[in-house]
């Protein structure tokens, strides 16, 4: 297994300065600083596309979701191989999970 920071994770927005547009943190749940995405000062090319920071953000905090998700679908498959199977269920509650993944990310 990875070595990663638990989640949950979560962006947060930060006013540096008094003339700074908010910087984004994606943030753990001690809300100890897991990456930051980028000045959005006038100056910084970032600032032109607020729209791919904040997408950016929800998908890097989306992280820690992504691979529990993606855990539990190489669970079922390797079950599957195996012949042991898994019930109508137990797809349709990753199909659900990877659906709320998905909004979440998609803000």
């Amino acid at each position: 297994m990875s070595e990663y920071t638990p989640g949950p994770w979560k962006v947060v927005s930060t006013q540096v300065t008094w003339e700074a547009t908010p910087d984004l943190s994606v943030v753990d749940r001690c809300n100890e600083t897991v990456a930051r995405i980028g000045q959005r000062e006038a100056w910084n090319v970032l600032a032109e596309k607020p729209k791919e920071q904040d997408a950016n953000a929800r998908l890097i905090a989306a992280a820690p979701e992504m691979y529990e998700a993606l855990r539990q679908i190489q669970s079922l498959r390797d079950r599957d191989e195996s012949g042991e199977g898994f019930s109508d269920d137990e797809g349709e509650d990753v199909i659900g999970i990877v659906d709320d993944l998905l909004a979440k990310i998609d803000g």
